[in-house]
């Protein structure tokens, strides 16, 4: 089975992650990167922008960068993490699925309890080119 999710990352180098509810098959009340399965004949690249839409309504039509692709940690998985930058708010997002779905500056992200696919992906790209090229005002504050 393949998943697929985006990292959106607004120019302060605040990323929208999900919180999961306790009814969430795997990191019941963890945070994670909104997402989930590919359907039968799908592309991953779609399936992330059809999950994003589906857990907050938002739809993004900018292009996305693979920045992450492999094996999950708990190796049930094949999973494409896209990222991309956006400008949206909080008040743009819905929460269809989870307990939440909120911007976290970077640097609050390793405290979070997070999902245990989710955590090695995160770290990586919190330290990676992509995520500076996608938050310059981040950068600034360092």
């Amino acid at each position: 089975m393949q998943a697929a999710g985006i990292l959106l990352v607004r120019p302060d180098g605040s990323m929208l992650l999900q919180l999961r509810d306790g009814h969430a098959p795997t990191d019941a009340n963890r945070w994670g990167i909104p997402g989930g399965l590919v359907n039968p004949g799908e592309a991953p690249e779609d399936a992330a922008r059809r999950e994003l839409r589906e857990e907050t309504g938002l739809a993004i039509d900018t292009e996305l960068t693979l920045f992450w692709s492999g094996i999950t940690a708990d190796r049930r998985l094949t999973a494409y993490v896209y990222c991309t930058a956006t400008n949206a708010n909080a008040e743009d997002i819905a929460t269809n699925e989870g307990r939440a779905m909120q911007f976290v500056p970077a640097d609050e992200v390793p405290s979070l309890d997070l999902a245990h696919n989710a955590a090695p992906v995160l770290r990586s790209f919190i330290s990676s080119d992509q995520f500076r090229q996608l938050a310059p005002a981040a950068l600034r504050r360092n």
